[in-house]
């Protein structure tokens, strides 16, 4: 598998512990990053979606980011669904676990339409992402502490990003058809020294981010190498959407 991108370095300073960070990293991936003409590469997609509304259930920042790159109009919008409340012991795997968060989400934003009577044809879509390791499913970091520890563990290992995605296509009757879908890539950390966790600690970025990092911003010098979609590991996997999504919409075209 090639890599995606090459080494390069970037200095990152941080005011309060007065480390650098440096930001070496080497990725392997299945998709690549976004391009010049990248929307482009999607429109035989693009063409199918015509007579329908693209709504992304979520307020995510990185999935919304995501979606802009793919050139496709789409609008986002908040799920009422609890998934607090709901208990990852329940299931047998991390994977059926963000499977149900997905459908959750993506089922309460359709409800949510059809009580405002917003008819016609639309596709929600609802997306799930946690961090796997040894231990079961790594959490949110709420605190530097928290973080720290997840960081500290996390340490020289490999670890596994699991995103579910949900897509209900909804005629002007209903429901019309739904596919969901689990990916996985593989992330290995290299060897964290307390200063380096730390100073990154201090930057704020782990905070409330699954695993305590985003290897989309500082967190990438933290990351050795991956196996799978890079999209996957910062909230959404494009590929393997695009191909699901395409191949759902051709599959129950009239």
């Amino acid at each position: 598998m090639r890599s995606c991108f090459s080494s390069f370095n970037q200095r990152y300073f941080c005011k309060n512990t007065g480390h650098i960070i440096l930001n070496p990293v080497v990725v392997q991936s299945t998709t690549r990053f976004a391009e010049p003409g990248f929307a482009m590469m999607l429109s035989p997609l693009k063409e199918l979606l015509r007579e329908y509304r693209m709504v992304l259930a979520s307020t995510s920042a990185q999935r919304k980011a995501i979606w802009q790159q793919m050139g496709i109009n789409f609008s986002a919008l908040p799920s009422s669904f609890d998934e607090e409340s709901v208990q990852q012991t329940a299931f047998k795997t991390p994977s059926d676990y963000v499977c149900y968060l997905a459908n959750g989400k993506a089922s309460a934003v359709v409800q949510k339409l059809k009580d405002e009577r917003n008819t016609g044809r639309s596709i929600v879509v609802g997306a799930d992402t946690v961090i796997v390791a040894e231990t079961g499913i790594i959490g949110k970091p709420h605190t530097k502490d928290k973080a720290m520890e997840t960081l500290g563990y996390l340490s020289g290992k490999t670890h596994r990003v699991i995103t579910g995605v949900a897509i209900i296509v909804s005629g002007d009757t209903g429901v019309s058809f739904d596919d969901s879908f689990v990916s996985t890539t593989e992330v290995v950390f290299s060897s964290l020294s307390k200063e380096l966790i730390q100073s990154y600690v201090e930057t704020g970025e782990p905070l409330n981010k699954a695993g305590a990092y985003g290897i989309q911003g500082l967190g990438s010098r933290l990351v050795e190498s991956i196996t799978g979609d890079y999209y996957n590991v910062v909230g959404f996997p494009i590929n393997q959407f695009c191909e699901r999504l395409e191949a759902l919409l051709r599959t129950n075209s009239t």
